[in-house]
């Protein structure tokens, strides 16, 4: 049995990135330190839905690990959004194998924001 190609709604493309909401907001965040435990510091950027710099920080944390820092920045990315009513959900966007291990799947997490 043959599959049969079905053309998709028209103005849209079979593998198209999936709409994202209106007033969503998105988050880099990385953290680090020189040793486990050592010097560490983490950075978040958050942008808003029309992908304009909404907030830009860069930490010293003193001597902590690795995933201490990373959680710090994921904390200050969702905190912020929080704070700002405007932002009904957060994209977070980490390299940190610990973050996206310990929280809902995929490598870019959604939260809702209250």
């Amino acid at each position: 049995m043959r599959s049969r190609l079905t053309k998709p709604p028209s103005g849209k493309l079979p593998f198209d990135a999936p709409e994202k909401p209106a007033n969503m907001f998105v988050a880099n965040v990385d953290g680090a330190s020189r040793g486990n435990p050592g010097p560490a510091s983490y950075a978040v950027i958050l942008r808003g839905p029309d992908g304009a710099t909404r907030f830009e920080v860069g930490k010293y944390l003193g001597r902590a690990t690795n995933n201490v820092a990373e959680y710090y920045g994921l904390i200050t990315a969702l905190d912020y959004a929080a704070a700002r009513k405007e932002a009904a959900e957060l994209l977070a966007c980490s390299r940190s194998r610990k973050n996206n291990d310990s929280l809902p799947a995929g490598s870019a997490r959604s939260f809702p924001v209250r």
